[in-house]
């Protein structure tokens, strides 16, 4: 079972098109994204029916969230939840996040096996790494994150990162190879001094801004913290299964 998505959009051809994209980085991940969008191929609108019918088809009983672009695409979504049954009615997450990140954010949570309020948090905060990258956020130092170091157990490793840097394709596929592990996983940039955050948040990852050449760091503990570390730095000299492109 895995939360589905419903992308509610003006235009088909933008809601097709964003869809293509958060396939792409899920990297062939079974993810249930359906599309309500348009009154037909060529004519902008939203439909509420079309909306309802596009959540009823995505759910499997573990939630849908819902992303929507502008305007009356929110008002139509909101409809069409008065057009469900009421238990059908509290597994529906309208997102307030922006359409494409969020959509490719979604993507990657739920194919992990999150849940539909999960997707959703991390789906908000898909403008983060944006505005990081455009506006970096004052570096701090972090207690916290050196005693978890100095605890017994906690294993660390490193790796450089090859020419296209941590972009989100293998950002995405670092974050599905640490929710397939049990063990909790944290990263930082070490080549601008970033504190450490969580590896299973898409969000998060693509935040630290790491470029080519960056050295990036793990810290890795709990259950099968040692496969997790092995995994995750095979994953890294692998270049996250890229083919070059970016």
């Amino acid at each position: 079972m895995m939360v589905g998505l419903v992308v509610v959009s003006h235009s088909r051809a933008l809601a097709s098109a964003a869809v293509a994209l958060a396939k792409e980085m899920t990297q062939g991940g079974e993810v249930r994204i359906r599309i309500a969008a348009g009154l037909d191929d060529t004519t902008l609108g939203t439909d509420a029916a079309q909306i309802a019918d596009a959540v009823c088809d995505a759910d499997d009983g573990s939630g849908v969230v819902v992303l929507m672009d502008l305007g009356s695409a929110v008002l139509s979504a909101e409809l069409a939840l008065e057009l469900l049954d009421d238990e059908m009615r509290g597994r529906v997450v309208l997102s307030p996040a922006p359409l494409v990140e969020g959509l490719v954010v979604a993507a990657v949570t739920a194919s992990g096996g999150a849940s539909a309020q999960e997707v959703a948090v991390e789906a908000a905060d898909a403008l983060e790494s944006k505005r990081r990258q455009l506006k970096p956020a004052p570096l701090v130092d972090n207690p916290a994150a050196r005693e978890t170091a100095s605890r017994p157990g906690v294993l660390t490793g490193s790796f450089i990162l090859g020419s296209h840097g941590l972009h989100a394709r293998p950002a995405a596929r670092l974050v599905d190879e640490v929710r397939g592990h049990g063990a909790d996983v944290r990263i930082r940039n070490r080549a601008n001094g970033s504190a450490w955050v969580s590896a299973s948040s898409l969000t998060q990852v693509m935040g630290l801004d790491a470029q080519a050449g960056a050295e990036v760091e793990f810290r890795v503990s709990g259950r099968g913290a040692a496969d997790a570390l092995r995994d995750l730095l095979a994953l890294a000299n692998r270049n996250f299964d890229e083919s070059g492109q970016r």
